[in-house]
């Protein structure tokens, strides 16, 4: 069974609803943001974490997703906006078409239950990231429940965070937005 996202159900995404239980802005807070930034959303969706961002960053954001449907959505949101500081690239986020140390922070929400080797793909952001970048993650708790992920996707907070460790990152956060999913604050480390 394919553990990406099916672009088919992308309406639930932009979901009001979902904005209740996971408010983007919030979110977006605990990474400290600034105008100079250069923000990576890794596995980008819809853009509902980077169209906020694009409100507080002015330098760069690129907005990253292996699905060329999920990127065209960003534009016509960004567009609308006249956001041009937003790039779009098509990439696996195990292999991310970036140089290295070029972004200052990062967000991989709900996507790391995707990959096949979670430390490669750490270790792999981490490569995109300035010394002493940020990463945010987001991600289901390992737990049964009606929303999110099939139980056997999921990662549990405590594997994120001996993988981190393994892979050269501090981990200064972990919070709960709401009861279904858990988010992790971290610092790379070169």
């Amino acid at each position: 069974m394919d553990k990406r996202f099916n672009p088919e159900h992308i309406h639930k995404l932009d979901n009001p609803e979902r904005k209740k239980y996971l408010p983007p802005e919030a979110i977006l807070h605990k990474l400290d943001l600034s105008e100079e930034d250069v923000f990576i959303d890794l596995g980008a969706g819809t853009g509902y974490f980077t169209i906020p961002a694009a409100n507080v960053v002015k330098n760069k954001i690129v907005a990253l997703d292996v699905e060329p449907k999920m990127l065209a959505a960003i534009k016509v949101k960004a567009d609308k906006m006249e956001a041009r500081h937003i790039e779009y690239l098509e990439s696996p986020v195990e292999s991310i078409r970036l140089g290295d140390s070029i972004a200052d922070k990062a967000l991989a929400s709900f996507i790391l239950h995707e990959v096949d080797d979670l430390n490669q793909t750490l270790v792999e952001i981490k490569r995109v990231l300035k010394p002493l970048g940020k990463l945010l993650i987001l991600e289901w708790k390992d737990e049964e429940m009606d929303q999110g992920p099939p139980l056997s996707h999921r990662i549990g907070q405590s594997e994120v965070k001996n993988v981190l460790k393994q892979s050269g990152y501090q981990v200064e956060q972990v919070f709960y937005p709401n009861p279904m999913n858990y988010g992790i604050v971290a610092r790379s480390f070169k």
